[in-house]
Order: C-alpha cells, then sequence, then structure tokens
C-alpha cells in the first residue's frame, strides 16, 4: 500500500509532506513458510523558525511588516515616534531565516519458519530499523529585533544515521492431548 500526505502549516513558511509505501508479503511451500514486512518512508519538513505566536503579541501594531530603510528589509520598531519593542518580526522569522528536514526510513523484517514436526516450529526473524536525518538551515543578512546586531548570512547542515538491527531465533511448542493443550516458546 502506498500513502502520501502533505500539510501547510498556519502561518507563512512551515509544511510537511509524507511519502511511505508498505509491503507485506507470505508464501508456504511445504514444511517451510516465508515472509516480509517492509516500510519506506520520508518526510520533507520546513521547520518553524523561532516563537511567531508569541512575537505577534509583542510587536506594535504600527511597525511596518516590511521596511526598506532596514538591513534586512522587516521592521523591528525603534526611531522616535516610540515604536520601541523586544519582539522579533514574526513574518521576518519564517521568510528571513529558513530550516528544512529531510527523514528517510526504512523498517522492516523478514522471517523464515520450519515446521521440524506438526507440534514444533522453529522460525528465523531478522530485523532493520535505518533512518537517515538531514537538516539544513540558512539565515539572511540583516537584524530582524529592534537593537539586534546586523547578522551576518549562515548556512547549517546536519545529518544523522541510525542503524538498528533484530536477529531472533524461536522454538515453539504447540501440542494437543485430548481436552487439555499445551504451549512454549
Amino acid at each position: 500500500s502506498g500513502n502520501y500526505f502533505t500539510q501547510d502549516g498556519t502561518i507563512i513558511g512551515p509544511s510537511f509532506k509524507r511519502y511511505q509505501l508498505r509491503v507485506n508479503t507470505e508464501f508456504q511451500k511445504g514444511i517451510l513458510k516465508v515472509g516480509e514486512n517492509v516500510m519506506l518512508s520520508r518526510n520533507q519538513t520546513t521547520n518553524i523558525n523561532g516563537t511567531p505566536f508569541v512575537e505577534i503579541l509583542r510587536m506594535l501594531p504600527t511597525i511596518p511588516v516590511y521596511d526598506p530603510t532596514t538591513s534586512s528589509g522587516y521592521g523591528y520598531g525603534g526611531g522616535a515616534n516610540l515604536n520601541n519593542t523586544f519582539g522579533t518580526n514574526p513574518v521576518a522569522l519564517q521568510e528571513h531565516n529558513s530550516s528544512r528536514t529531510t527523514n528517510s526510513k526504512v523498517f522492516g523484517s523478514v522471517f523464515a519458519e520450519v515446521a521440524i514436526a506438526k507440534f514444533l516450529t522453529y522460525r528465523l526473524n531478522l530485523g532493520l530499523d535505518y533512518s537517515q536525518q538531514y537538516t539544513k538551515s540558512f539565515q539572511r543578512r540583516g537584524a530582524i529585533r529592534q537593537n539586534a546586531p546586523d547578522n551576518q548570512t549562515t548556512l547549517d547542515d546536519y545529518q544523522a544515521e541510525y542503524f538498528n538491527t533484530l536477529i531472533e531465533n524461536t522454538l515453539r511448542y504447540n501440542q494437543t492431548f485430548g481436552q487439555h493443550s499445551l504451549s512454549a516458546l
């Protein structure tokens, strides 16, 4: 089965996309039973920057969103008209800075099961959980908050990789004696 999901945030910038594929198969021939289940997924997230919902409350309504006289092009208060605030321009937080994360994941297992006797079964189960994460953050030059330094352009890259395996051997005993049954793993 396959799945695609996308959603935009409630403010400028943030979004989420997920692509997912899942496969389950199983077959049996004689005393041998083999099967697998695998899930592949890829998530792409445009992250929210800062705390824009708090900054909306801190910014004065008389401060323009955009101001061509500042180094960043965004309004943030100050000057003779008493527009003093220590809030950060919430629109600038999302447009001036960007942060995107991509996560790819493989999760699954394969098994082989052999019926040694009617009442005795051996099973080998092999599992894998593997994921890669990549985050890229970019900050453009300029200030987006009153009394803040004129930030330089920065680019940050972060990569991570996770790898877990499972090897499981089991022997199952299951037998019925008249009205009684005995099971053990």
